[in-house]
Formats: structure tokens, C-alpha cells, sequence
């Protein structure tokens, strides 16, 4: 969720955060919100996953310099993407 995820950045900052728009107590657009707020992440590299987008969400995405990757029905494509970002 939002909140762990919040709470386990405080502890470090990572090079690459995966976000998932869809998460309970805060969903991945307000946690999105609340890194770029935070000095210490504003320059993380954000990719923002989903099974949809809406043209709000892209251009909310877009403001905050963060990536969409739209995500695969198949978990084997879905870790395919994943390793093509990790560096």
C-alpha cells in the first residue's frame, strides 16, 4: 500500500520506484504526489504501472516526471518489462 510504501523510503532511497496506481490506503497517484514533495526522492526515477490510463492520469504522471507502463495480462511479460528498466 501507499502508506508502507512511504515508510520503507524514509528508511532509503532507492535508484528506480514501481508504483501501482491501483494500492489500499493510498493509491499510487497520492504516494506519487507525496515523493515528489519529499526532498530527499524528488529526483527518483517514478514508473507508474496499471492495467488503464486515462488522459488525467497521463498528464498527472507527466507533471510529476514520471513513467507509465501499462501492465501485461502475463506475469513472465511483466518481469520482462521490469528487467528492461532495472539498470
Amino acid at each position: 500500500n501507499g502508506l508502507e510504501c512511504l515508510e520503507i523510503l524514509h528508511r532509503f532511497t532507492p535508484d528506480l520506484i514501481f508504483l501501482d496506481i491501483n494500492m489500499p490506503l493510498m493509491d499510487g497517484k497520492e504516494c506519487l504526489i507525496k515523493i515528489r514533495n519529499s526532498p530527499a526522492l524528488n529526483d527518483v526515477k517514478v514508473v507508474m504501472c496499471s492495467t488503464s490510463i486515462n488522459t488525467t492520469d497521463a498528464q498527472l504522471f507527466d507533471s510529476l516526471n514520471a513513467r507509465y507502463l501499462t501492465k501485461p495480462s502475463a506475469y513472465k511479460d511483466f518481469v520482462d518489462i521490469l528487467r528492461a528498466h532495472l539498470p
